[in-house]
């Protein structure tokens, strides 16, 4: 895992209301969500790589979407569920034999030809970082952050 993630927090677990706003907003400015096409999505030594995707544009510049992105189990069930792939089997060839991998979710995001995906990662803005999420594109992006903050209003 990347050194910019090394003192962020994935996941939490009976975490104070403080504690998970915290986290939220440590994440906020690492949020990166992409809807690719198959024929942007590659499966790389157990990465995600994302390539031509649009350009996001920050307060601070005009940074690159594409990159490197490691499945956390969650994404890793993600693309499991919607390219056809037992999540199991996903797990196991992980584990034991990463080349598997590659082969399984490359070969079938190929028969995807045209089919895109909501891609939610936490970039390191190095061209790389964590997929966090594999999800349809009829999903509609909304962040944690925001539920949160308009729960805490309400």
């Amino acid at each position: 895992m990347s050194d910019t993630f090394e003192n962020i927090s994935l996941t939490a677990r009976h975490a104070s209301l403080a504690d998970l706003t915290a986290i939220l907003n440590q994440q906020q400015h690492h949020k990166l969500d992409v809807v690719a096409g198959t024929g942007m999505l590659r499966a790389e030594a157990g990465h995600l790589r994302i390539t031509g995707a649009e350009p996001i544009i920050t307060d601070t510049g005009v940074l690159s979407s594409d990159g490197l992105y490691l499945p956390t189990e969650l994404g890793d069930a993600g693309i499991g569920d919607k390219l056809g792939i037992p999540t199991a089997y996903l797990r196991k060839t992980r584990a034991q034999a990463l080349h598997l991998y590659d082969t399984n979710v490359n070969g079938w995001l190929d028969l995807q030809q045209g089919k895109r995906h909501l891609v939610r990662c936490l970039s390191d803005d190095n061209g790389g970082g964590i997929l966090r999420a594999f999800l349809s594109d009829g999903y509609k992006i909304i962040d944690h952050l925001d539920v949160l903050m308009s729960v805490l209003s309400g």
